[in-house]
């Protein structure tokens, strides 16, 4: 009797005990987290949809619209749903938008997308494509239409360098921190102004908040956030004087093909050429020029890999989307004389009442090769530096380049007193101009000679 007494107090126990813990967690769940639990149920019956942004548009100096852009519809395949009749699906989608199925199939195997991303295979379609999807959603699973930005570019492929071009988020973007807050289908700047200015141009995505039933159906729209353009950027650029200086660029590199090189007596191939024209008052680039150049319109709707390959691996052009105003490094031409003729002048190597010889060939004294280093324009007699400068002699610069050489050898290891001089000028170093991938530059002195086993340190002078 008293052993089932025992097991019948401690049975009531543990039921009081459980209560307890009921009533416990009760008043939790409807006290201390209603407003968590508030907020949960909430989201179980609303829908947030983004609505993309316009990107902010790219004017001249006078107000000129270089890029422009507006909201159009896009056609999505999302290849996780398009179920077990995958072709029959594509092969519908094909005849809609008039694509063949080859070229269709090619842009859904583009490894520029997420693979388990929706991927746009049509672009800037009428509204008529966007209604018969939506009336007949049963024939196309998988498939969407969605409003997405495009860009537009009124003078076509004018300045195409500068401003550069927009794309799909690539993976590395998506995973660098500045990319921080952007989707996978999110479309951003990949080149040029596009790139560098790209978290001004964005915009920022507005939000729709629709009310769902049970069934994922919904209901009303129950509030809205606006869509914000992104900024727009004005550039010092004048498109009346880039549209110039485009045309006279590929004027001269056309009639550079017919010019003989003095030296090898072979025509110049004269494939590319860059040209920059600034504002001597402010320092600002009013124009800039690359050739060959692209077509910006290429990169709205997109290539398949061998479009790529066609228009950007030309054999005999290069490249045309390198910017050679920018992305490139050359050697100096007879514009840098006046920087070595102030060094010279700091130095001591040449004052401006002396007079110094033309040779039509210099020789590197020492040299055991006897290397020539020949006079463009021919030979003088002697000539003071200003008359130098004037006639552009190259053999009077490479005798500079000898007493440079010397009274750096003669200051011990690791001094250049020529390249000390020219560094302030900014030579060896980023212009800093807002424009991505910038070349710096090789600013070749005497150890730089050295090390590259060059038989006159100073032969880039002239």
């Amino acid at each position: 009797m008293d052993r089932t007494s025992g097991r019948l107090r401690i049975l009531a126990l543990l039921v009081v005990m459980m209560f307890i813990a009921l009533t416990t967690r009760l008043w939790f769940l409807q006290v201390l987290a209603s407003g968590k639990n508030r907020q949960i149920s909430a989201q179980n019956r609303t829908r947030t949809v983004e609505t993309p942004a316009l990107r902010g548009n790219i004017l001249d100096a006078h107000g000129n619209l270089l890029v422009g852009n507006r909201l159009s519809l896009q056609v999505q395949v999302n290849q996780q749903d398009l179920g077990a009749n995958k072709t029959t699906v594509l092969t519908r989608l094909a005849s809609l938008l008039a694509i063949p199925l080859p070229t269709l199939q090619k842009r859904l195997a583009s490894v520029r997308y997420f693979p388990y991303a929706p991927i746009p295979v049509a672009f800037d379609v009428p509204k008529q494509v966007s209604w018969y999807i939506a009336e007949h959603a049963e024939r196309f699973p998988g498939v969407s239409v969605v409003e997405a930005p495009i860009s537009s570019y009124p003078d076509a492929t004018l300045a195409a360098h500068i401003l550069g071009y927009v794309g799909p988020i690539t993976a590395t973007q998506f995973a660098a921190p500045a990319f921080n807050g952007y989707g996978q289908n999110d479309i951003v700047g990949q080149a040029g102004l596009e790139l560098q200015y790209e978290h001004y141009l964005q915009g920022t995505k507005g939000k729709d908040f629709y009310l769902v039933n049970a069934a994922g159906k919904q209901v009303r729209t129950i509030g809205t956030t606006p869509a914000l353009p992104g900024d727009n950027v004005v550039l010092s650029i004048d498109a009346r004087i880039q549209q110039l200086a485009e045309q006279q660029l590929l004027s001269g590199i056309m009639k550079a093909r017919g010019i003989t090189d003095s030296a090898t007596g072979q025509l110049l191939q004269a494939s590319a050429g860059a040209v920059v024209v600034m504002d001597p008052q402010t320092g600002g680039v009013v124009a800039m020029a690359s050739w060959p150049s692209f077509d910006p319109r290429w990169f709205v709707q997109g290539m398949t890999g061998q479009q790529y390959r066609m228009r950007f691996n030309l054999p005999r052009d290069g490249s045309p989307a390198l910017n050679r105003a920018e992305n490139q490094v050359y050697a100096p031409g007879s514009t840098f004389k006046s920087f070595i003729a102030l060094a010279a002048l700091k130095s001591g190597v040449a004052n401006e009442s002396s007079y110094y010889p033309c040779p039509s060939i210099y020789y590197y004294p020492g040299d055991i090769t006897h290397t020539p280093f020949h006079n463009f324009e021919g030979g003088s007699s002697v000539l003071q530096l200003a008359t130098a400068l004037k006639v552009s002699c190259d053999t009077v610069f490479y005798g500079f380049g000898a007493s440079f050489f010397d009274k750096s050898r003669a200051a011990g290891s690791g001094t250049d007193i020529l390249s000390n001089d020219l560094l302030p000028f900014g030579f060896g170093s980023p212009t800093g101009i807002d424009l991505p991938f910038e070349a710096a530059g090789t600013l070749p002195g005497f150890d730089y000679a050295l090390q590259h086993k060059s038989v006159y340190p100073y032969g880039w002078l002239a």
